[in-house]
């Protein structure tokens, strides 16, 4: 290794060798900086967001964040009344990610699927449960609360 290229550059007195080799210490590059790519709604359907996501990941993104709120609705965080995606689309676009990520061969690709859910007073599809415990259920188990006051 380069440590041991540097012992003996240094036994030899060789004090260009030993700077040379020294250079290439200090200019080691020990990592990469990873890219998070930002890629809003997805930009279209899962097809249209599968094929963004493989020319960010060629680009080298490591992780995708992805939205659920309608993109010709966006609106700040911090505002109410904000539009989402239905459930299944946004699966879908999640879905798209995975094997966008899998197809180049990066196993290990991070995805943050961020929600604007909270926030939303309107989704484009109204969750249907078809039995207990279906997507539906679970989106509906949310609405289902009782307001705490604390006083």
């Amino acid at each position: 290794g380069l440590f041991r290229e540097l012992d003996k550059a240094r036994e030899a007195g060789d004090a260009a060798k030993e700077a040379d080799i020294q250079s290439q210490i200090d200019n080691h590059e020990t990592h990469v900086v990873p890219i998070v790519a930002d890629i809003d709604a997805g930009f279209g359907n899962a097809e249209a967001t599968y094929l963004m996501a493989k020319q960010m990941i060629e680009a080298g993104a490591c992780c995708l964040q992805i939205e659920n709120q309608v993109a010709d609705e966006k609106q700040c965080g911090h505002q109410d009344g904000k539009v989402t995606v239905p459930h299944n689309d946004f699966h879908a676009k999640l879905r798209a990610l995975r094997y966008a990520f899998l197809e180049l061969g990066v196993d290990d690709g991070l995805i943050v699927a961020r929600t604007d859910s909270e926030g939303a007073g309107l989704t484009k599809e109204i969750a249907v449960v078809k039995e207990p415990g279906d997507q539906g259920d679970v989106y509906n188990s949310f609405l289902d609360v009782e307001e705490i006051d604390v006083a």
